[in-house]
This record gives C-alpha cells, sequence and structure tokens, in this order.
C-alpha cells in the first residue's frame, strides 16, 4: 500500500510532506492495520503544535472490499473516505456518496459511505499547479505563486515520473466530434499522481463550503 500525506494552504497551494510504502499482500489483514497508524500520524507547523491529519482518502478501485473495510473501521472518526474515481467533465471534486455493501468471504458484514471523485477536473489543476511550480520564485519579490505545488528536497526522479505519468489527448472522430481525455503514459506507474488527485478532491471538499474569512483565519491558526 502506497500513501502520501499533503498539506493544502489557501488557493489550493499544497506541500508534500510525508509519503511511504507499506510492503506485504495487499489482501492481507497485516498491511491495512499497518495503514491505521498513518491515519494516526500528526505533523508540526512552524510554530510546533502538531496537527492530525483531517481527512484521509483509501482508493477502492482495486480490491474494493479491503478499502471498505477500512473505511468502515473508520467511520465514527468521520476522517477516512472510501473514495471511487470517475471519469469525464464536469464531475464535482467529491460528489455526494452512496451504500457500498461491505462483504468479506462471501458474507455481507454491514455498507460504507462511498464517495466519487471527479479525477479528470482534479488532474488538470494538478498540472496547472505543477505548472507553477516550473515557473520558480517571482523574480523581484523572491515569492511562489498562489497555487503552486511544492515538492520536498528528498524527492527523487521516480515520484516525478509518477507525478507526471498522464498527458492530454484531444481527438476527433470521423464525424468530425473532438473528444478530450486523460491518457496514461504506457509502461509508466501513477501512484503519486493519484494519490495527489484523491488528496486535492479532499481539499476541495474541506475547503469549498469555506467563506473566504475561515479560509484566512484557519491559514492563520495553523500557520
Amino acid at each position: 500500500l502506497e500513501w502520501s500525506v499533503w498539506a493544502w494552504g489557501a488557493a489550493l497551494t499544497c506541500w508534500l510532506i510525508d509519503r511511504g510504502v507499506i510492503l506485504g499482500e495487499t489482501a492481507d489483514e497485516t498491511v491495512w492495520r499497518h495503514l491505521d497508524g498513518v491515519v494516526g500520524q500528526t505533523y508540526p507547523d512552524l510554530r510546533g503544535t502538531r496537527w492530525p491529519i483531517d481527512l484521509f482518502g483509501v482508493d477502492t478501485g482495486f480490491l474494493a472490499s479491503w478499502g471498505y473495510m477500512f473505511a468502515r473501521r473508520h467511520a465514527a472518526s468521520n476522517r477516512v473516505f472510501a473514495l471511487k474515481g470517475e471519469d469525464g467533465w464536469h464531475r464535482l471534486a467529491v460528489g455526494s456518496s452512496t451504500a457500498a455493501d461491505v462483504d468479506f468471504a462471501g458474507k455481507r458484514i454491514g455498507t460504507v459511505r462511498l464517495f466519487p471523485v471527479g479525477t479528470w477536473s482534479m488532474k488538470s489543476e494538478t498540472y496547472a499547479s505543477l505548472r507553477k511550480t516550473l515557473d520558480g520564485r517571482d523574480e523581484t519579490t523572491g515569492e511562489w505563486k498562489v497555487g503552486t505545488l511544492h515538492l520536498p528536497d528528498w524527492i527523487d526522479r521516480d515520484a516525478i515520473r509518477q507525478l507526471t505519468a498522464e498527458y492530454f489527448v484531444t481527438s476527433t472522430n470521423k464525424r468530425g466530434q473532438t473528444s478530450k481525455q486523460w491518457v496514461k503514459a504506457s509502461g509508466r506507474a501513477n501512484e503519486l499522481l493519484d494519490m495527489h488527485v484523491y488528496s486535492r478532491a479532499l481539499a476541495h471538499h474541506l475547503y469549498d463550503p469555506l467563506p473566504p474569512a475561515d479560509v484566512l483565519a484557519l491559514a492563520a491558526r495553523r500557520g
């Protein structure tokens, strides 16, 4: 299981602050118990105050029943979301949830709230943020652009290739109709891009309902 933790600021400026891999068979309770520990981690702000992870998403596109069980185990916290990506434009970052059956060993053990994520628009936002990363600091002020995607010094080439593993294609059919879609580059892993897309969607879920004054107050409180 791969995981990453992202910090989000006003206008969805973001920072990758932690990342890891839990080795083992994904259809094994042991690795999911290790992931419980990730959910419980805290991270310090500039003042040294430690904050818990506000929201934690689990991708249920593979071995859905295990992802459902993990989210269901943390249901009382209201912090762990079972997520499923949806292709196509004009979808919400995080849509309304539906009830999904949780089955294990052929038995129904309950339900979990499953949230759809509009991945295409989130990928577009991600690449727009990466463009600001490439633009660098302003020559006059030395400041980064608002909305920049900040990467840590410890990031490696493989991670960058994962984060940029998809590209945008516009095609035209015989009738002259055009379609636009995201395509994964052949032979490229895209785990970090997927994780960022889901994290960005959850950031929208937290930020979008807030009035601007509340966003500024939250930024000041969190440092």
